[in-house]
């Protein structure tokens, strides 16, 4: 009999199914993945074993309705889960809890990488139709179509992160997100609850949009949908699109033309870079670590209500330094731009373009209300302030309550005032000078590295908002070139390798916006290293000579910086 027991038991092992270890991983997943599960919601079934692309599950571990071998699923650290490209997993999984964590692999973004991660992910060579397309991750749009008023998928999460801990997203597409409730509360594509304990998430090369509700109950908030909230821990947000073109009521989001809805990310300590952020009520709203090399457009909108107060970014706090650099801020429409919270902190904010900056709203801030616990180094940045076509008045907007040390700075369309409405700027430095408790309506001391010009002379100047590359020098006689100084110093305060890397050169002119295939990519901008010693030139470019203002590659065709 104990012989008995002890064959069957042997039997039970022997027979474990294979898919508990998961399969062998394709050619393209991250360093350090070796055990991958395939998941098909068009052809799969949970009865597979899930080890390769020809038997994948239906379900990964934590949908609704994962059952038999889905529900065995054994993900940890080095494992994958490789969804199929150009295949739908509809409103009936949603919410995916899969309470699943990585073993390790922090990375100095605050997301995570290396063999202790847990991927969530694709293998570009296995998709349906006739090439490949990113999974699609939707809420289904109506149940009712035609009349439009209850949601499949109405509110709520569709990725719940929380009590996970270590893992990359990678290259998905989110979209019919859909309240019908009216309510000012968000709703996120992605989220951890605060005190799960969750953290350390990679998210990258994924797609936001399509957000729904009814015309006839229209949110609270303009921002009442956010591609991600990660309440815990850290995130790396590299290479998205977050794109609010396509939010709003249906059927007919046209007659709300001009007006959008949606934030990228709320609540996270975040490192953000390489993303775009696209026709959005807010970019951002939350702790950064870094914010760099993002291309926004329009991303602090005119939002559905009247009560939603824009911005750029709305920083809920800081941690130390805090590096702000190579971005492109194209079309500020209302609100205010960026607003530093919390402190005390350092910043560092420079090789960044602000182009074509109507705001409208509160006294067209473009940096508003920084705490005077806070230090802010503002230099080698280009903005024009004011439509392109119609400039505004009131020049560039006000600087506020921090201390603020500016240098190297080209402002298009006005003067620069610091204090005016609000409390005085903590103090203000420049290359000419320091002010204490500062309140002025023109820079003090006319110090020759901060250029204000009006957009005519910028023009006849040939700083042009049409450029491939906004308001760059198109030769070494222009006004910004030679004439800042030497900040190698200030650079060299900088803590973080990659900024510091950035400090030393001009701006990269962030990424792109591929509207065909919503992608970040890469400008093509070939960068200018600033000189170890001599001059360098004002604002966000280093004049090297009349081909490093040329792309290295033409941007595809298909991109646009207009509203499609």
């Amino acid at each position: 009999m104990r012989k008995l027991i002890f064959l069957l038991f042997l039997m039970a092992i022997w027979t474990r199914p294979a898919h508990a270890a998961g399969g062998s991983c394709p050619q393209g997943v991250p360093t350090g993945i070796t055990k991958c599960y395939y998941i098909d919601f068009a052809s799969g079934s949970d009865t597979n074993a899930g080890t390769d692309e020809s038997t994948p599950l239906k379900h990964s571990v934590g949908m609704k309705g994962c059952t038999a071998n889905c529900s065995s699923m054994s993900l940890g650290g080095g494992v994958g889960v490789i969804f199929k490209g150009g295949v739908t997993w509809d409103y009936t999984i949603w919410p995916w809890q899969p309470y699943k964590s990585g073993s390790g692999g922090g990375d100095k973004y605050g997301g995570c990488s290396g063999a202790g991660c847990l991927y969530y992910g694709v293998d570009k060579n296995w998709y349906a139709g006739a090439s490949w397309s990113r999974p699609i991750f939707s809420g289904g749009g109506w149940s009712n179509p035609g009349t439009n008023t209850i949601c499949n998928r109405s509110g709520g999460t569709f990725l719940d992160l929380s009590y996970s801990k270590y893992i990359i997203i990678d290259n998905f597409e989110f979209t019919e997100m859909c309240s019908n409730t009216g309510s000012n509360g968000k709703v996120y594509y992605i989220q951890n609850a605060n005190g799960s304990g969750g953290g350390n998430f990679t998210v990258q090369n994924s797609y936001f949009h399509g957000a729904r509700f009814p015309a006839s109950a229209v949110p609270a908030h303009g921002d009442y949908w956010a591609a991600i909230g990660t309440f815990d821990g850290t995130l790396h947000f590299t290479y998205n699109v977050v794109d609010g073109s396509d939010s709003g009521p249906t059927p007919t989001f046209s007659t709300l033309a001009g007006k959008y809805t949606g934030e990228a990310i709320y609540a996270s300590t975040a490192t953000v870079d390489h993303n775009v952020m696209y026709n959005i009520t807010q970019a951002l709203d939350i702790i950064p670590i870094s914010i760099n090399n993002n291309y926004m457009y329009n991303a602090s909108a005119t939002s559905l209500e009247s009560d939603v107060h824009s911005h750029i970014a709305n920083d809920n706090g800081c941690n130390n330094q805090v590096t702000i650099y190579n971005n492109v801020v194209d079309t500020v429409v209302s609100g205010q731009g960026w607003q530093p919270g919390g402190g005390p902190c350092t910043y560092f904010f420079f090789n960044s373009i602000w182009s074509n900056s109507i705001m409208s709203q509160n006294g067209g801030r473009m940096l508003n209300v920084g705490p005077t616990s806070s230090t802010f180094h503002f230099f080698n940045n280009t903005m024009e302030c004011g439509q392109d076509n119609a400039p505004a008045t009131g020049g560039c907007g006000h600087f506020n309550q921090a201390t603020f040390h500016v240098y190297n700075s080209h402002f298009v369309g006005g003067a620069v005032d610091c204090g005016q409405n609000v409390a005085p700027c903590g103090s203000w430095t420049t290359s000419a000078g320091t002010l204490t408790n500062a309140s002025f309506g023109s820079i003090p001391g006319n110090p020759t590295d901060i250029l204000t010009q009006t957009q005519s002379t910028a023009n006849a100047a040939k700083y042009v908002y049409n450029a491939i590359f906004q308001f760059a020098p198109s030769s070494n006689s222009s006004s910004t070139v030679g004439k800042g100084i030497n900040l190698m110093s200030l650079c060299n305060q900088i803590n973080d390798p990659d900024a510091l890397a950035a400090c030393k050169s001009d701006t990269t002119y962030a990424v792109s916006y591929d509207q065909v295939n919503h992608r970040a990519i890469p400008s093509g901008r070939a960068i200018v290293a600033r000189p170890s010693s001599g001059s360098w030139d004002i604002g966000a470019y280093q004049y090297g000579s009349s081909s490093s203002n040329a792309p290295t590659v033409q941007p595809p065709a298909d991109l646009s910086a207009t509203v499609n």
